[in-house]
Parts: structure tokens; C-alpha cells; sequence
């Protein structure tokens, strides 16, 4: 299952592309009938709610397929412990090297 949601976050642009495009058009569709016809109160509800389900579902999967956890290159255990430090990049510059203010830093 893994690998079709990889799929999907590889592709998400394509996937909102493809949706947004059937999704946009259906829903002008719908609004435009709606106003020719004006539905009863029964069936404008009813229409309502399934448009709103499908923007949250739509919103749901939008969600999962954003989330997106960096690759592990070293697993876990075999990663080196961390210890905290300063690093210090020092050029050629003006002078000594000794004379510049990385020195008093280190």
C-alpha cells in the first residue's frame, strides 16, 4: 500500500490537474441546472451535501498526498551519535590567518 501512495505523491500535480478539471466544469454544470431548474428544498440539500462531502474528501486526499517524509539514506541505529559544535569556515582573507576573528571563536 506503501508504494501506491509513493505513486500518488510522486504524481500529485497530475492527479489536482486531472481532478480540478473534471471537478470545476461538473460543478458549473450542477450550478448552472440547479438555478434553470430550482429544485425543491429536498433535493438542493441533498445536492449541497454532496457537494460538500466531495470538497472534503477531495480536501482529505489532497492532505495525505502532501505529507511527505524526507528518504532515510542511514537507518536510525546506524547513524553516528550528534554532539553539538561549531563550525568554522576560514579563507585565505586579509593577513594572518591567525589574526582573524575566527581564532578568539574556536
Amino acid at each position: 500500500m506503501s508504494e501506491f501512495w509513493d505513486a500518488l505523491r510522486r504524481h500529485r500535480q497530475a492527479l489536482l490537474l486531472l481532478l480540478s478539471s473534471l471537478l470545476i466544469p461538473m460543478l458549473t454544470d450542477l450550478v448552472t441546472s440547479w438555478l434553470s431548474l430550482s429544485a425543491p428544498p429536498s433535493q438542493l440539500l441533498r445536492m449541497i451535501g454532496f457537494g460538500l462531502a466531495l470538497a472534503l474528501g477531495l480536501g482529505a486526499l489532497y492532505v495525505a498526498l502532501c505529507r511527505h517524509r524526507p528518504p532515510t539514506l542511514v537507518p536510525q541505529e546506524e547513524q553516528p551519535p550528534r554532539f553539538a559544535g561549531l563550525i568554522v569556515l576560514v579563507g585565505p582573507g586579509r593577513g594572518d590567518a591567525l589574526q582573524q576573528s575566527a581564532v578568539p571563536a574556536m
